[in-house]
């Protein structure tokens, strides 16, 4: 067990180090970058009631209908050659779909996504057999519908965020993207899907994200003093002993010294904001 006078000794020489070169360091920021993905497939999107599925369908169906319990009806897109890379920090995630009937009925929705590195389109597949992200965020719009208006979800961050995060996940993976009712009340609304004639009226996925500052272990997008915590925590540890955190080892040579601090001192106060 460490003695106190070695705790203290092994917390205070990284901190004398760190206020010297704060007082030294500027804030670097990253640049965030925008990407937007439409359906490009009939197979691509397609939306289901608790029996039947319907693929190659002008629109879309989501909320509650027929009696039928959540999550139906749904509906799923595909978004192919997603470009962002495992382990990015999402800004900023938005569905964008566009209505194809007017309509005022309420609705109570979630988004989710399929909680998979790849998934394939739903020419064979049913939708309602998709894993979902724990991630969900609720949508119920309140605003009436318009045919041929395009409509923008709250921000669907820690959805896109779970999938991006998951170790199997590659830039360039396809990413599935569901919208579901929650609840067994309130009615149904009607989007424009890929089959829609001009293909130009499939629903969009918009990305923000950026690749996390060295050293912003939690991530949260900026290097700050809870990243300093998280060194820390892990000071003169070894790769393979105990209290080892492998984020921490950002000068990489499978021990936590000064040669880590000084990287992180480096990047102190960069953010992606």
């Amino acid at each position: 067990m460490m003695e106190p006078d070695d705790l203290r000794v092994r917390c205070l020489v990284p901190l004398g180090v760190l206020a010297l070169l704060i007082f030294a360091a500027e804030a670097a920021n990253g640049e965030p970058t925008t990407v937007t993905y439409q359906v490009s497939a009939s197979t691509d999107d397609s939306y289901s009631s608790m029996q039947l599925e319907f693929t190659g369908s002008r629109c879309l169906r989501v909320g509650y209908w027929d009696s039928e319990p959540p999550p139906y009806t749904m509906f799923a897109a595909r978004f192919r050659n997603v470009d962002v890379p495992q382990g990015a920090f999402i800004v900023d995630a938005r569905l964008k779909i566009r209505g194809y009937s007017d309509g005022s009925q309420v609705l109570y929705g979630v988004i989710q996504a399929e909680d998979a590195d790849n998934p394939a389109g739903f020419a064979v597949r049913f939708i309602a057999h998709i894993v979902k992200t724990t991630a969900a965020v609720n949508w119920d719009p309140v605003e009436s519908w318009d045919s041929a208006v395009w409509y923008t979800s709250p921000d669907i961050s820690t959805v896109v965020q779970e999938v991006v995060d998951r170790p199997g996940w590659l830039a360039g993976n396809a990413m599935v993207i569901t919208f579901s009712n929650r609840m067994s009340a309130g009615g149904y609304r009607q989007v424009c899907a890929y089959d829609l004639p001009a293909y130009t009226s499939g629903p969009k996925l918009q990305i923000t994200f950026a690749e996390p500052p060295t050293g912003d272990f939690e991530p949260d997008g900026d290097v700050d003093f809870a990243d300093y915590a998280t060194l820390i925590s892990a000071w003169e540890t070894e790769e393979g002993g105990p209290g080892w955190n492998p984020a921490c080892d950002i000068h990489p040579d499978g021990f936590i010294d000064m040669l880590d601090l000084d990287v992180f001192a480096d990047n102190w106060l960069a953010s992606i904001w």
